[in-house]
């Protein structure tokens, strides 16, 4: 019981590899069923109500894939900042992030640049541009996000 009163004291932070990925995996689901959709929209066409499936379904991932995906992408970036400032670390420590830097900033620039290349093969990806957006401004979103959470782990005191 010890045990597990000690675990439950224990503050984490969101990696940023995390971050990236879930990012690209949610936005890989969501343009690929958007592309469902509209192949599977085109051999229904005939009947009225797997019409107003198939037109709901699409106008719920276009929504999930402007509004919401910004917001999982800012409540993602401000959980990070926030599991930040609640984690203890030495200052010490800062050198093993200013490693990471760069194999963070290089992970960010191969997903954008995989998004780049496979997602406009599909029609989909163009109603969902705040998605596109995000996808492929992703290396300066991550750098902004890696100084801001080294600034607020490293330079602010904690009790």
């Amino acid at each position: 019981m010890n045990k597990l009163k000690n675990n439950l004291n224990k503050k984490g932070n969101l990696d940023t590899f995390t971050l990236i990925t879930g990012l690209f995996v949610i936005g890989t689901i969501i343009v690929v069923l958007l592309y469902a959709y509209s192949q599977v929209g085109d051999s229904f066409s005939s009947s009225p109500e797997a019409t107003n499936i198939i037109t709901g379904g699409t106008s719920f991932l276009q929504n999930l894939g402007n509004e919401g995906f910004a917001f999982i992408t800012i409540g993602l970036i401000l959980f990070n900042i926030i599991a930040s400032y609640l984690l203890v670390t030495h200052p010490i420590f800062a050198i093993f992030d200013f490693i990471l830097f760069p194999i963070t900033w290089w992970f960010a620039a191969i997903m954008s640049n995989a998004w780049e290349s496979t997602m406009y093969t599909f029609s989909s990806a163009s109603s969902v541009p705040v998605m596109n957006y995000i996808m492929l401004n992703l290396l300066t979103i991550i750098v902004v996000t890696d100084i801001i959470t080294s600034i607020v782990t490293y330079a602010i005191q904690k009790e």
